[in-house]
């Protein structure tokens, strides 16, 4: 199922990503995403936008972020990070906390 969601995050980056977001949720009740995001973003003095790729698993509770940078500003190309979230409900994922920092 896709479903349109903005993520935002807090800690070192702050910003928010708005993207369609392909779920996959498996019969034993794991699920799968994975999200292409355009992100505007500031860390410090830095400031630049970049394409995010977020995938996330877990089952119908929690999820788990992993976010790297596919291209954008040179600043943030080596960009990744983590983040944890929980399901309010099968189509709908909560706000999340993720922290990102330099490969």
């Amino acid at each position: 199922m896709d479903f349109e969601k903005g993520w935002h995050w807090s800690g070192d980056i702050v910003g928010t990503s708005e993207a369609i977001m392909s779920v996959v949720i498996h019969s034993n009740g794991m699920i799968g995403a994975q999200e292409w995001g355009t992100v505007t973003a500031q860390w410090g003095d830095l400031s630049g936008t970049f394409l995010m790729r977020t995938i996330a698993k877990g089952d119908m509770t929690w999820v788990t972020f992993h976010f790297e940078v596919v291209s954008g500003t040179e600043d943030f190309e080596n960009l990744c990070g983590y983040g944890v979230g929980e399901l309010d409900n099968v189509n709908n994922i909560a706000t999340y906390t993720a922290w990102l920092g330099f490969e």
